[in-house]
């Protein structure tokens, strides 16, 4: 039994791994055919629509999903539970479509607007029906689905990014409609027929199977808070884009958003990959009152994490120019210091992405916005301050002050939450 467990695990790792690894090399294979294909200041405004569409995914639909992996496993049913999952849509939808008219507004010709508005409507519908397939495979522990998902969206999206090299002039509008039409392309590809049914409410909102009334309730008490966490979350990971368009100009905030997208991906895939690995287990401990096993995952979980992220700081420190030389080219070449901070602030970023969660474990997700409120107030007003000072630099300098506060103030609250939710519990 011990053995067919440990060759379970194994198989579920080697498949999250391969995930991650699938994402990692889609988006920097992605960036690199984009980099070629737009000058920065294109790239900047993509970047800067890019962000938006983020912005809709992670108030309409992120919350929600963490929602849904947090609900007890033997309370679902699988087609009701893929209806509940596919409640935002409607929203999704309508943000997509405002957001697309008010992007559209910086183009001149009729074409371009209208591209921009048909980019974001898609690339928002297919980054919410992917979420779905992920959240759900994730939560039936079925790695295999889950990289097989990243594999079809990384492949289709650098095939879009490929095509953009063919015409000799590509404007921002046009890359956004390719890179939203690969998306939501890859989504319906791994959708499976019961998914795709309920991808717009199509399929209605079913009784809830087996005796179990609709975890409505619950569902929005958990998920409301992380709403607002994920705005102020939005503001200090990608709302200094538009600081450093304010200040620097379309182009370099082009040449911001391409290092970011070169340093950042692999220290958000390590966050995340340890998240697949950790989290369920890290959950399950905290809702069975376990505290010796919470401590156990919470423990390996830190020092997996903290550890990887110094050895991914060290590694961009060492051959970090030459790889953005490979990556991007000359033309978006920054500064090394610019380099430096910026891995830095990534590398701390990894740490509070894990933090945060243990304050999820106890359901604290009120206590989770204060903390991100906070950190995005400092990163706004760092962001405010040092971009005139120091350019590109400042802005790195203002996420990584903005991460080291979140780590502190993190730590101190989920070592108090501890304490208490496990005093309740026994």
């Amino acid at each position: 039994m011990r053995t067919s467990l440990k060759g379970a695990a194994s198989s579920v790792a080697a498949y999250a791994l391969a995930a991650q690894i699938t994402g990692v090399v889609g988006a920097l294979v992605q960036l690199k055919l984009l980099s070629m294909a737009l000058p920065p200041s294109a790239f900047g405004m993509l970047s800067l629509a890019l962000a938006a569409g983020a912005m809709v995914v992670g108030v309409f639909v992120t919350p929600w999903m963490q929602a849904i992996l947090r609900l007890r496993v033997s309370a679902v049913a699988s087609e009701s539970l893929v209806a509940e999952a596919a409640q935002p849509a409607p929203l999704v939808v309508a943000a997509a479509l405002v957001l697309g008219v008010l992007f559209a507004r910086n183009f001149a010709s009729a074409q371009e607007a209208f591209a921009a508005v048909a980019g974001f409507l898609l690339l928002c519908l297919g980054e919410f029906l992917r979420g779905r397939v992920l959240t759900l495979a994730n939560r039936e522990n079925n790695m295999r689905r889950f990289a097989y998902a990243m594999f079809v969206d990384a492949l289709l999206r650098a095939v879009a990014a490929g095509i953009l090299i063919i015409p000799q002039r590509v404007e921002a509008a046009e890359a956004l409609l390719a890179i939203g039409a690969a998306s939501l392309t890859a989504a319906l590809i791994v959708a499976t027929p019961v998914e795709r049914r309920f991808a717009l409410l199509l399929g209605g909102r079913p009784a809830w199977r087996g005796g179990h009334a609709r975890p409505g309730k619950d569902l929005v008490d958990f998920a409301l808070p992380i709403v607002p966490i994920a705005v102020v979350t939005w503001l200090y990971s990608l709302g200094d884009r538009y600081i450093v368009a304010y200040f620097l100009g379309l182009a370099s905030t082009g040449t911001y958003a391409a290092y970011c997208g070169v340093v950042s991906r692999p220290f958000a895939t390590l966050g995340q990959l340890l998240e697949l690995i950790f989290r369920q287990r890290l959950y399950a401990a905290a809702i069975d009152a376990d505290r010796a096993d919470w401590a156990r995952v919470a423990r390996r979980w830190l020092l997996t994490a903290g550890g990887l992220s110094v050895l991914g700081f060290g590694t961009f420190a060492i051959v970090g120019e030459a790889v953005i030389r490979l990556l991007l080219g000359e033309r978006y070449l920054g500064s090394y210091v610019f380099l430096l901070v910026l891995a830095g602030a990534h590398c701390l970023y990894v740490v509070a992405y894990t933090t945060v969660r243990f304050a999820y474990s106890f359901g604290a997700t009120g206590w989770a916005l204060i903390l991100e409120c906070v950190c995005a107030g400092i990163a706004l007003t760092g962001a405010i301050a040092l971009i005139p000072l120091a350019g590109l630099t400042g802005a790195a300098l203002a996420t990584l002050l903005a991460y080291t506060a979140l780590i502190l103030l993190a730590a101190g609250l989920v070592t108090r939450l501890r304490a208490q939710y496990f005093a309740t519990s026994t």
